[in-house]
C-alpha cells in the first residue's frame, strides 16, 4: 500500500508511521497547491 503525502504535514506522516508504513521516496517540489510548490513523501506498507 503506498501513500503520497505532502512532506509539511508531519500529522499526518506521523499517523502513517503508527500503522507501520515506513518512507520510500521524497520527491521535491513535484506538486502544487495555492501557488506553492511542495514536497511529495512516498511512503509504502507491505501487506501480508
Amino acid at each position: 500500500m503506498v501513500a503520497a503525502i505532502d512532506s509539511k504535514n508531519l500529522g499526518s506522516i506521523s499517523l502513517h508511521e503508527s500503522f507501520g508504513f515506513v518512507e520510500s521516496a521524497r520527491m521535491p517540489e513535484v506538486a502544487q497547491k495555492n501557488g506553492q510548490l511542495l514536497t511529495l513523501v512516498l511512503m509504502q506498507k507491505i501487506l501480508t
